[in-house]
């Protein structure tokens, strides 16, 4: 009874889908990238819905053998994007080996690394063969199902519970701001790119759905989101008319949000803004300038390989103790960090720390080469970055299951548009 009434039931559905369909098994695919807080155990091994439905519909484009259309492509022309993927992957590997909790450190790389790179590699693969471009619609309108469906169902439940910031399932409701962020952006640049070839009510059925997932944004009373979305779009149009500079603007992105903790913490200044406790008066600013120090001491410690995977909350936690920090005494600074130390609060520490200097200098490689061939409509991959990289500033995107996706899915469409592989150009150049 428990099996037929479970989530877990719909993945034999997904299953028989992939057989006679991958291009719809996939689209269901990224329209439940929030399904990842959907949990199970299996054989003793924690997992989620999307990580098994990612499973299923690999092995089954395995079996067909969907993957032979990459045998059509002159695998040398991805040589430039693959060398610093392949670092990417190495870096991984040794998270791994460094963790002092590998069985942390495997759920990370798997969950985090290795499922969004397969679930977008079969994307890709259906990229590759369509015909024709309705594949691109198609899979950022899934995008945009999948968190109308989410936005929705918070909204109700904040309704219901009396709530304060949408939050939903998610950890928190900067997390589930990370999660609509990106696709909201995604969203609208393609509408603005494209509306000319949707008939009215597509194009009026299109932005519904954005306004949806904008005020989703407002009601998380996320800060850094609203103002990610707003610099995301900003970037968007430099790009369009000063293509050029995309590749600058990609390093100056970069660097802002890398060195800003680090400036933070040596100048020893404050954030000006952030969310207080209304119990203790603590606010988020403080918080994250106690995380950025102790990350930095980190750092500093094991500058080339970091914690390794997943290791960041467990040491961080041990210096806390040690520190008081965790003291009944100051209650406040207790709750706010146990809620708040999952992660460093920015990006490129958290990537720091979970795989080294390597895979550090493996994403910004990956980041600049996205905006270096940000022409045309490959402006829009660039943009979906930028609400990520900004954010990152002071939260960390990427290092979550959903999010990930959406990191992997704008790098693929950026390299697709490079090589100049959209579909309708597939057969006549390498058939």
């Amino acid at each position: 009874m428990w099996l037929v009434l479970s989530p877990f039931s719909l993945l034999l559905p997904l299953a028989v889908l992939a057989w006679y369909s991958r291009r719809w098994a996939l689209l269901v695919l990224l329209a439940g990238l929030s399904a990842y807080i959907i949990r199970t155990d299996l054989i003793s091994l924690p997992t989620t819905w999307l990580e098994l439905g990612i499973g299923i519909t690999l092995a089954v484009w395995l079996i067909k053998g969907d993957w032979r259309i990459f045998q059509k492509i002159n695998l040398r022309l991805f040589w430039p994007w693959l060398i610093p993927l392949l670092l990417w992957l190495v870096a991984g590997i040794l998270g791994i080996l460094v963790a002092e909790d590998t069985r942390l450190a495997l759920g990370v790389w798997k969950g985090f690394i290795i499922d969004p790179l397969l679930l977008c590699i079969m994307v890709a693969s259906v990229a590759v063969s369509e015909k024709e471009k309705n594949w691109w619609r198609d899979w950022i309108a899934a995008l945009l199902v999948g968190a109308v469906a989410t936005t929705t169902v918070a909204m109700l439940q904040t309704f219901t519970m009396h709530g304060g910031r949408l939050q939903s399932g998610y950890d928190s409701p900067n997390v589930l701001a990370m999660y609509l962020g990106p696709i909201l952006i995604i969203g609208l640049l393609w509408l603005f790119e494209n509306r000319r070839d949707l008939k009215l009510y597509q194009q009026l059925l299109w932005l519904g759905a954005c306004l949806v997932v904008g005020w989703g944004v407002i009601l998380t009373n996320s800060y850094t989101a609203i103002a990610a979305i707003m610099g995301a779009i900003v970037i968007y149009f430099i790009i369009k008319s000063w293509p050029k500079l995309a590749g600058v603007i990609g390093l100056v992105l970069i660097l802002f949000s890398l060195l800003g903790p680090w400036a933070a913490v040596s100048l020893n200044k404050g954030l000006l803004t952030g969310h207080t406790n209304p119990t203790y008066g603590i606010t988020s600013g403080e918080v994250r300038m106690i995380l950025w120090r102790q990350a930095v001491e980190f750092i500093k410690a094991s500058p080339i390989l970091g914690l390794g995977l997943g290791q960041w909350q467990a040491s961080f936690n041990t210096i806390a103790e040690e520190r008081g920090w965790l003291s009944i005494k100051n209650p406040g600074l207790a709750i706010e960090l146990h809620y708040s130390s999952l992660y460093p609060h920015n990006l490129w520490l958290t990537t720091w720390l979970s795989v080294g200097i390597l895979g550090l200098v493996a994403l910004i490689w990956l980041v600049i080469k996205v905006f270096k061939s940000a022409v045309g409509a490959a402006a829009i991959p660039a943009a979906v970055l930028a609400v990520q990289i900004i954010h990152g500033t002071l939260d960390t995107p990427m290092w979550k299951n959903d999010l990930a996706i959406l990191w992997w899915l704008a790098i693929m469409f950026a390299i697709i548009y490079q090589l100049k592989l959209q579909p309708p150009k597939i057969e006549h150049r390498y058939e």
